[in-house]
């Protein structure tokens, strides 16, 4: 159904942005982009506009298709922002990477490594000398450049936002870890601004898949996933958006662990979409996350294996069979190790993707736009295409899209509630070659299945699954983060183990 004739065409929008901002954009290119806008509107306002029956609503509809910046700008100020053998293993592990730790040395990725800046992790160990042992005593963290460290700038994988300003002070979740005894190892590259999932960032150089270097390591969070895998350090703080943890995880071979929306905090962390923003962690196993989790004092769960288990069969039936071949692997592993399995339905990915990009698009646009204005050219060409669908997206689509976000939540709310958790594939394919992650399809097979626990804020947990070849990724999704990290623990001990 195309836009009524209130609203401007997506083209036209993004034609007004462009001459707002005198930028010279290909004609080409504002058609292409335009009309993955007319396709958000048709798919959220006109499936989820309330009907108008009076002169007065019919004015109402009119107002609200101006740009929805003012409308994100409130809508953002609103925002709040072990079991004993789990524990020693993880103790155990820590103790034998300290003893690993001088081989697997932090690289900038200029140099082939996952790192935008290394810091002196030697100096850190020695100044604890002597202190008391606090619970993550020389645990080494790598940071995601979007995340203040104090005495570094903030670099977010972008020019335009490089300004040489040295951070302060650390973030609170940075803060945290330093005060119970972590390492802060370096600044991990990213998809500029964090607004992208392939991990590619043609402005400042993006790290490679550390299985095979002609393959993306995924994103946004890309050179914290690689820093994981590689072994440079025990773990990675990064954000997740859209599937920006547990992408780079399932394309690398990593855990990634977005909790529940606030459950870490977001202060000093350059935000994307505050609404649909979510700071989280990569290890190499579940115990070491739930060991940091605990840490930062919340509950890590119970270890166990979950006793009914609903399968997102539509995502295992969408990905490629090698993916899909290794989930089912993992559910009949599952049901030898007692679990009832069960197919559920969750909400249409589709409505979800739509829901998202209005979201995410217009938050990005307002949290970037006054900078864009005087540095656009400096963005890379992917983000700042971006930038200019979420300057173009009306009040209406974006109205509508927060309705939606509240009905999808209801749904996923009832779905999860009829079991302990649901699993499927993180990503429905292995990590594609560079010169095929460059098609814009790509982008949209790597969220299909990653941003829906985004919108509703569910927590999500991508989990290595076994097997040969390049890594695939088993995502879980729990009602609470509690029993996230108990169910996925389980799960990782029973799919190892086979």
């Amino acid at each position: 159904m195309r836009v009524g004739p209130e609203v401007p065409g997506g083209s036209e929008r993004l034609t007004r942005v462009v001459a707002e901002l005198d930028l010279d954009v290909r004609p080409g290119v504002l058609t292409q982009l335009g009309g993955v806008l007319d396709r958000l509107d048709a798919t959220l306002v006109h499936t989820s506009e309330p009907k108008h029956s009076t002169e007065s609503g019919r004015a109402a509809r009119r107002v609200s298709t101006k740009p929805a910046q003012s409308v994100v700008q409130s809508a953002v100020k609103s925002v709040a922002q072990s079991d004993v053998q789990s524990a020693v293993q993880a103790v155990v592990q820590s103790v034998v990477r300290a003893e690993e730790r001088s081989t697997v040395q932090p690289r900038l990725v200029q140099d082939g490594g996952a790192y935008t800046v290394v810091l002196d992790a030697e100096a850190a160990y020695k100044s604890r000398r002597g202190a008391p042992t606090p619970p993550l005593a020389g645990l080494t963290i790598a940071v995601k450049d979007l995340i203040a460290v104090a005495g570094y700038p903030l670099g977010a994988g972008s020019v335009a936002w490089r300004g040489g300003n040295f951070e302060t002070q650390d973030a609170l979740i940075v803060g945290r870890l330093r005060e119970l005894g972590a390492v802060i190892v370096g600044l991990t590259a990213l998809h500029e601004v964090a607004f992208g999932v392939t991990g590619i960032n043609d402005v400042l150089g993006w790290p490679r898949n550390p299985h095979d270097p002609r393959r993306i390591p995924g994103g946004s969070s890309s050179g914290s996933a690689v820093a994981v895998v590689e072994g440079s350090a025990e773990v990675a703080v990064g954000t997740d958006t859209g599937g920006s943890l547990r992408i780079p995880a399932a394309l690398c071979g990593a855990v990634g662990y977005k909790p529940s929306f606030g459950t870490y905090a977001t202060h000093g962390v350059l935000p994307l979409s505050p609404t649909l923003d979510h700071v989280g962690l990569l290890a190499a196993r579940v115990a070491l996350i739930r060991r940091v989790h605990a840490a930062l004092g919340f509950d890590p769960g119970q270890a166990r294996v979950p006793a009914r288990v609903g399968v997102a069969i539509r995502d295992v039936e969408e990905s490629d069979e090698p993916v899909t071949e290794r989930v089912r692997e993992c559910v009949r592993t599952l049901e030898r190790a007692g679990a009832r399995v069960v197919d559920l339905a969750l909400p249409d990915p589709d409505l979800v993707f739509a829901v998202s990009t209005a979201v995410m698009f217009t938050e990005a646009a307002a949290v970037h736009r006054s900078i864009f204005q005087r540095r656009c050219a400096l963005y890379g060409e992917d983000v700042r295409n971006r930038l200019l669908q979420g300057l173009a997206i009306p009040a209406a689509t974006y109205a509508a899209a927060l309705r939606e976000r509240t009905r999808l939540k209801a749904l996923t709310t009832e779905a999860l509630g009829t079991v302990d958790c649901v699993i499927g594939p993180t990503v429905g394919l292995v990590a594609p070659r560079e010169v095929e992650a460059r098609d814009p399809t790509v982008a949209a097979r790597l969220v299909r299945n990653t941003r829906l626990a985004n919108v509703v804020g569910a927590p999500a947990l991508s989990l290595p699954l076994p097997g040969h070849g390049l890594p695939m990724g088993l995502q879980i999704m729990a009602l609470d983060d509690a029993s996230l990290l108990g169910w996925a623990a389980g799960i990782e001990r029973v799919i190892r183990r086979r």
